[in-house]
């Protein structure tokens, strides 16, 4: 039997290849890999799915007896619901439909607001230049050939708060935690709902009860959430790091100061180690979700020593976007969770691309998601100027942030960074996207410690309004700048429009009912003259209350059906067809992309992997950039 399931497993990796290399001449083709495709270094990888799960969400108000039914026509099996996001986790595979089948299946019923595959995350570093040799992101003086001052101002601003006072806790979702480490063991999270445990340093033996109630047995360090393999994940409460990449991204958020090594950007913060990768640089992205339902709830459930989680690290990347990834993060934002993203490192040529319009196969998810609580960091360099590898994106990309040479915690054990790409035992530099969000990460905390009683939009606020500017960001990030943790420290959230909502997070600047991504003037409040409750610079015409953005508005561009000259726009320079090309304003004030249902999305979209096949009774709109 197992030979045979061997034999299956490269069967369809030999098929998903073959249909990769065939993508020019192929519209429509079944992709199913059971084990990751392995491109050389610097290849783009088209999209990695699990072989056999698919995601769904149900409308409002759905019976069980028809979430059943449905279930049934697709041969599918629900094995987990996520509580806190409303989505179900289903096993498919069995009946050999094929993912895209049974997706098509689920989506066709009335009672599916929405289902998609789920593609794989990849961990966001690059190879290390050796000649670095100290921290130059947190203060550079120019001692490794660079620039002085192009750093985080992090010396500065220890100065203003060290983060002693009030240490806040940042989940790191990644590869696990060397949580033995000298420069992390004091450090990391502990789950005040669970009782002690005999040894510290062994997350195995615990009281074997689950105390806290969350379904997690002895979940006081975080959790494991796929063991070795993220295809056959076995969870169990050691998130202990066998690949060394979160080891590393762990450090910068928050390694000790201890004399010892490196320091984290907040050496006070207190990490808590979820572990969604293997052995590789792959990571099981169902997994994530699954992570952030779990933290809602450590951050939501009433249990004494609330565990001041504020902020997820995600150092990671899908080429795929997954509406449940967004659906979780949302959730977790407004349950008070910041999440900070890696922007990506490229793509073909492992050169960054603008992942506002990304190529075929180098998108960055969920880094290019448009929504208020994503603060998406791009990687800078000791000279202040965005590095070659980093993605970028002027409506994308909110921030630049140290990325290049960054010296950090390795696991003091061998991993496979050890032993199939040199890195050194204990510390090491690596670059990329991945070390640039924990650096973000670390900044983000030091600001909450420094005023808890931030939201999490606040606190996006104040670390982009306080960016230093730099040339070689300008037109490439929403700020235009690189992290100045000092200036933030001492900034305050910028409300426009005074209600209580910063303008990094408000559709509506001025507040004159015109989204900023349809108001030329989006800071000077335009007229209203009909009383519909849009002003001119929306408002075709403000003389005549029954026409406004309101109204009749089909084509995404804020302008009455009345006032349009044609079933055609442009936007961001790109002409496209009324059904399938513009969404509504996004939340940082751009426009949004939205999903054709014809050829080409039919032919391009499911080998790209970026399509999710809505409802047929709502389909067409998608509110992902």
């Amino acid at each position: 039997m197992e030979g045979l399931k061997m034999e299956w497993i490269r069967s369809t990796a030999r098929v998903f290849v073959l249909a990769a290399v065939a993508l020019a001449g192929a519209c429509v083709f079944r992709a199913e890999p059971a084990q990751a495709v392995v491109l050389e270094r610097g290849k783009q990888r088209p999209p990695v799915y699990l072989p056999d799960r698919i995601l769904v969400k149900y409308r409002q108000g759905t019976t069980k007896a028809s979430q059943a039914a449905v279930l049934s026509r697709a041969s599918a099996r629900e094995v987990k619901r996520l509580k806190h996001l409303g989505i179900s986790v289903l096993e498919v595979g069995r009946s050999g439909l094929g993912l895209d089948r049974t997706v098509e299946i689920l989506a066709g019923d009335p009672s599916v607001e929405w289902a998609e595959k789920v593609p794989l995350a990849f961990c966001q570093f690059v190879p290390p230049d050796p000649d670095f040799s100290n921290q130059w992101p947190l203060n550079n003086t120019g001692q490794t050939g660079g620039v002085a001052d192009a750093d985080i101002d992090a010396a500065e601003a220890w100065d203003i708060d060290d983060g002693s006072s009030q240490p806040v806790v940042v989940a790191v979702i990644d590869t696990g935690t060397d949580y033995t480490h000298p420069d992390l063991a004091g450090r990391i999270w502990t789950n005040p709902g669970e009782d002690p445990w005999s040894d510290p340093l062994d997350p195995l033996t615990g009281n074997g009860v689950d105390d806290d109630g969350n379904g997690l047995v002895d979940d006081w360090k975080g959790w494991d959430f796929v063991g070795a393999n993220v295809f056959l994940p076995i969870p169990d409460n050691d998130p202990l790091d066998l690949f060394g990449h979160g080891t590393h991204v762990a450090g910068i958020v928050g390694a000790a100061s201890n004399g010892t090594g490196g320091v984290g950007v907040n050496f006070h913060a207190k990490i808590l180690p979820i572990k969604i990768g293997g052995d590789s640089e792959f990571l099981n992205s169902l997994m994530a979700i699954e992570a952030i339902d779990y933290l809602i709830d450590l951050k939501t459930r009433p249990v004494d020593g609330e565990p001041g989680l504020r902020i997820v690290n995600a150092s990671w990347a899908m080429l795929a976007p997954l509406q449940a990834m967004k659906t979780a993060i949302e959730a977790a934002g407004t349950a008070g969770i910041l999440f900070v993203c890696a922007a990506g490192n490229g793509g073909f040529d492992a050169v960054g691309d603008n992942i506002d319009n990304p190529p075929l196969f180098q998108g960055s998810w969920p880094a290019a998601f448009d929504s208020k609580t994503i603060l998406s960091v791009a990687a800078t360099d000791a000279t202040d100027t965005l590095a070659s590898f980093s993605n970028y994106g002027r409506r994308s990309v909110d921030v630049g942030a140290p990325g290049v040479n960054y010296f950090s915690t390795m696991p003091t054990y061998e991993v496979i960074l050890n032993s199939q790409y040199g890195y050194s035992l204990e510390y090491d530099f690596l670059s990329g996207t991945s070390m640039a969000a924990p650096c973000a990460a670390g900044a983000a905390s030091l600001v909450w410690a420094d005023h808890p009683d931030l939201t999490p939009c606040e606190v996006k606020s104040v670390l982009m309004e306080s960016v230093d500017p730099l040339g070689s960001l300008s037109g490439k990030t929403v700020t235009g700048g690189r992290l100045n943790l000092a200036a933030a420290l001492t900034a305050s959230p910028v409300d426009t429009d005074r209600d209580g909502e910063p303008d990094v997070c408000d559709d509506d600047d001025d507040n004159d009912g015109c989204p900023d991504g349809w108001d030329p003037n989006p800071l000077a409040q335009s007229e209203d003259g009909d009383g519909d409750g849009y002003g001119g610079d929306c408002d075709c015409n403000d003389a005549n209350p029954a026409v406004n953005p309101g109204t009749a508005e089909i084509q995404g561009n804020g302008v009455d059906d009345d006032c349009n000259p044609s079933t055609w726009d442009v936007v961001w320079g790109a002409a496209a067809p009324a059904e399938a090309a513009l969404g509504g304003p996004s939340s940082s004030g751009s426009s949004v992309r939205v999903n054709w249902t014809g050829c080409l999305a039919l032919c391009f979209g499911l080998v790209a992997g970026v399509r999710i096949v809505r409802s047929r009774a709502r389909r067409g709109r998608r509110d992902f950039r």
